[in-house]
């Protein structure tokens, strides 16, 4: 864990991007592919996807063995749920719906070992620890190396951008910028000036607490924008999507050649 999530803070703190992969489903050999493909990070996606702790755990092995870092996106802000992802060996953890600096100081207490936090010490069990074989000094290497980061999806969390990257614990702030912009009454209306002005407001409140910035790459909008607007945790595509879009490629192709 410590080096793939160490790997990751270094690529962002030197400036350089990098790039995910949602994983929606729940499949250790589709997430071990996106791995050997090479992407820097896929994402397990436990608040809209299937799957259960101990699947999401066979999912984050294959996602280590295909030489990625493993962030788990939890299905809320919940003490007992960020615990069990980080025991279970999530490289990075993602929480979403995070409103509040007080919201961001309870995931990074979930989420950090005393005296920075309160995450219970299950170390002689959980697979992050190696079940116990290198329980020794982990919560304290632990502490050093944990990536966690935060999701604003609400026009409450957009106000309060640079009060949540200030948090102490959080190393990244990503936009959830489907749901912000339902909040904000422009449902995936990228183009609306309110939308647009509420993002740059949110990107210089992250980039004036030096957190890491992220969000998807959504429509309307392109890599070179994000890179120059200061995003440098971008997931590129949802897996789900990027079959779809090739199956529904592939048979209107053998269609046309009918005719």
């Amino acid at each position: 864990m410590s080096v793939r999530s160490a790997r990751i803070k270094q690529m962002l703190h030197s400036g350089q991007p990098a790039y995910g992969l949602l994983h929606g489903f729940a499949s250790p050999q589709v997430a071990e592919m996106a791995a050997l493909a090479g992407y820097d990070i896929v994402i397990v996606d436990a608040e809209h996807g299937p799957g259960d702790t101990l699947s999401h755990q066979a999912i984050m092995q294959a996602i280590n063995a295909g030489g990625a870092a493993a962030m788990l996106r939890v299905a809320s802000n919940d003490a007992v749920l960020i615990g069990k992802a980080l025991d279970a060996g999530a490289d990075m953890l993602l929480v979403p719906g995070v409103n509040s600096a007080d919201e961001a100081r309870a995931v990074a207490r979930a989420a950090l070992y005393p005296p920075a936090g309160k995450r219970g010490n299950g170390t002689l069990v959980a697979r992050a620890s190696g079940y116990g074989l290198m329980a020794q000094g982990y919560d304290s290497r632990y502490n050093n190396d944990a990536f966690v980061s935060v999701m604003i999806e609400s026009r409450q969390g957009a106000s309060n951008a640079r009060a949540i990257a200030a948090v102490e614990g959080i190393d990244a702030v990503v936009v959830g910028v489907f749901d912000l912009s339902a909040d904000m009454g422009v449902t995936a209306q990228f183009d609306h000036p309110d939308f647009i002005a509420a993002m740059r407001d949110l990107e210089k409140a992250v980039a004036a607490e030096g957190k890491a910035l992220g969000t998807v790459l959504y429509p309307g909008t392109t890599l070179a924008d994000l890179l120059e607007r200061g995003h440098r945790l971008i997931t590129l595509s949802a897996d789900t999507l990027l079959l779809g879009r090739a199956m529904r490629e592939q048979l209107a192709s053998a269609r046309l050649t009918e005719h």
